[in-house]
């Protein structure tokens, strides 16, 4: 045991004069990173705004909320050709699938139908105006905001009204405008000195 310690002590003295390799810590591929990520998504219940347009007097935000959360379900069921909307400025089923999801389809038609009636009742009164005109406003904002190809309720030429798949596109997203309504002025001519 005597003996370790300077055994110990001769090899450290001995290799202390020496030179080691140099160690090499560059490199010629790039480095890769991989990262693993988690991410948690919470929806926190508090006031809810009110969507543009509604009447000042409180209203609640169930159909507003309801109508959100459903949102994404209608519009496929108007892509699937499922659902169009109809002259009253509300869903109707065009082709009911069968068994359970169609059962579904008929529930959330008409959970949706009833928020918007019940908005459409509402905005009426706040305004002043009957419940048909309020309908009649609605379909035709309903039948604009469709995509191409969605079943929309259309007026005929003789007072009725037809199913159709809509042929021209929706409403320009950022204007509000249907595409190629907006007319755009002119420059006007800069006076010749």
């Amino acid at each position: 045991m005597s003996y370790r310690f300077p055994l110990i002590l001769l090899v450290f003295v001995a290799f202390a004069g020496c030179e080691l390799p140099p160690i090499q810590i560059e490199s010629e591929a790039p480095l890769k990173v991989e990262i693993a990520m988690r991410v948690d998504v919470y929806q926190h219940v508090g006031e809810t705004a009110k969507p543009q347009g509604a009447p000042e007097q409180d209203l609640p935000a169930a159909p507003f909320e309801d109508r959100r959360k459903r949102m994404g379900e209608i519009q496929t069921l108007k892509n699937n050709r499922i659902v169009g909307e109809n002259r009253k400025g509300q869903l109707e089923i065009r082709n009911l699938p069968p068994g359970a999801y169609g059962d579904y389809v008929k529930m959330m038609v008409e959970n949706e139908n009833q928020d918007r009636l019940l908005l459409m009742e509402r905005a009426g009164k706040a305004r002043g105006v009957p419940l048909d005109t309020i309908q009649k406003e609605q379909a035709e904002l309903w039948r604009q905001r469709s995509f191409k190809g969605e079943w929309i309720e259309n007026p005929s030429g003789d007072g009725g009204w037809n199913w159709v798949q809509k042929t021209k596109p929706a409403l320009d997203q950022e204007t509000g405008d249907l595409p190629g309504s907006r007319v755009e002025e002119a420059p006007s001519p800069t006076p010749e000195p």
